[in-house]
């Protein structure tokens, strides 16, 4: 059962909306909520869960909502959950109770760290940390084995953990308008990756060894990083073999940044589901 609230103007869900257990997935696009009520917990055959408050009619967002009960970890059939552009401070220490979770979006909050527990959610596919005040990423990330898509773009983070090589299913890795200044070597692990984005890092100057050997990588984005990381031996050897395949490297400072406005992440449930562009 779908309910769709979206533009829903009250600060608080309705009380008789938890009393329907058969909803499975819940909508509540551009909503103007200043708080999830304890009793969400009731919902227990949420599958998804959408409380992103962009609003693609007038491209505005609302962020009323800057906390989350610990109630919302109880929904353990719960496999995409969307919390994009709110105010959220903090995710709740339980986020571990959510083991069904593939998809996670978490971009444009004002998150300062995530819980450790977090990294424990092993089928987890999708993560979206983009455009919080994270400072850096915890070396437990490695932990999610099921990785596909990572997204920690304009944060303030200036280190990656060695231990990201780990995400051996990792395809999209999107690291742009952060501060690094230089990236791990255990990326020559990476051997699922397929698009880099490292735009826009301006500390960073050189590439680890061994990434034109990662046979399904298509695109490399260092627009925007130091000047010379274009002398660098390694962003050569990439340029020879991008080239050669037909594909994507964009070095030139004056190049347009170029990527996909739009991702769709299947989950292979009833009906495809339309995420919002992260800009």
């Amino acid at each position: 059962m779908l309910v769709d609230l979206s533009h829903y103007g009250c600060p608080e869900l309705p009380p008789e909306l938890f009393t329907f257990k058969e909803i499975t997935r819940l909508v509540l696009r551009a909503h103007s909520l200043k708080t999830v009520s304890p009793d969400i917990r009731q919902l227990i055959n949420l599958i998804l869960l959408d409380l992103c408050s962009f609003n693609m009619k007038n491209r505005e967002c609302h962020t009323f909502l800057d906390k989350l009960p610990d109630a919302i970890c109880h929904l353990r059939k719960l496999v995409q959950l969307d919390l994009s552009y709110n105010g959220l401070l903090a995710f709740p220490d339980n986020a571990h109770q959510l083991t069904s979770l593939r998809y996670l979006s978490l971009a444009s909050n004002r998150l300062t760290d995530v819980p450790v527990t977090m990294f424990k959610l092993r089928n987890l596919q999708f993560l979206s940390l983009r455009n919080n005040k994270l400072s850096f990423l915890h070396a437990d990330v490695g932990k999610l084995a099921a990785l596909n898509y990572l997204d920690v773009a304009q944060n303030m983070i200036e280190e990656i953990p060695a231990s990201l090589g780990q995400c051996k299913m990792l395809s999209t890795l999107l690291l742009d308008s952060i501060s690094i200044g230089a990236l791990p070597e255990s990326f020559r692990e990476l051997h699922s990756l397929t698009l880099l984005d490292l735009s826009n890092n301006r500390r960073l100057q050189s590439l680890p060894a061994g990434l034109h050997k990662l046979e399904h990588l298509t695109a490399v984005h260092v627009v925007g990083c130091h000047p010379d990381i274009v002398k660098c031996r390694e962003l050569h050897s990439l340029h020879k073999v991008l080239v050669r395949n037909k594909m994507s490297l964009l070095a030139d400072t004056q190049c347009k940044k170029q990527l996909p406005i739009e991702h769709n992440f299947d989950l292979h449930m009833e009906r495809p589901i339309e995420l919002v562009t992260q800009e």
